[in-house]
């Protein structure tokens, strides 16, 4: 339906892909938030640890730099750790990684299709086809997790 030739449901359409844009912005800058505070707890720790170790008298230099230096390898690793756990639970990041890794793979696909003889590009054209059908239903997982991450922001 158009009204002087502009289209009706457009404007709709792009204020709700501009809301589930800035709740994926919000999403994320909650995440990097929550990110910072534990790096900063860690931090903290490591602080803590190494006023510790300096109160403590050692008898050799040579086991207070170690020390200091396990501290440091732990706090950093329990911070790429914290981040790890962090991005791998995330709903909405992994279905656009494995979206992402499904149109690779059609690309992949369709590039070899080309290049085929006869008799195998049938057989090709069938795992093209199975590929923009995965690719597909990888953009309705993305759309499903945007949609209850929304809901959740709602609190539905």
């Amino acid at each position: 339906m158009t009204w002087g030739g502009h289209h009706l449901g457009f404007p709709l359409l792009q204020q709700q892909q501009l809301q589930q844009q800035i709740q994926q912005q919000q999403q994320q800058q909650q995440q990097q938030q929550q990110l910072q505070h534990q790096i900063q707890q860690q931090q903290q720790q490591q602080q803590q640890q190494q006023q510790q170790q300096q109160q403590y008298q050692w008898s050799d230099p040579t086991l207070e730099a170690t020390a200091i230096a396990a501290a440091n390898v732990s706090a950093a690793a329990d911070a790429a750790a914290a981040a790890a756990a962090a991005a791998e639970t995330d709903p909405t990041l992994l279905a656009r990684r494995r979206l992402q890794q499904l149109q690779e793979f059609y690309l992949f696909v369709a590039a070899a299709a080309s290049q085929q003889q006869q008799q195998v590009d049938g057989c090709l054209q069938l795992k093209v086809s199975a590929a923009a059908a995965a690719a597909a239903a990888a953009a309705a997982v993305t759309a499903a997790a945007a949609a209850a991450d929304s809901r959740k922001q709602q609190g539905f």
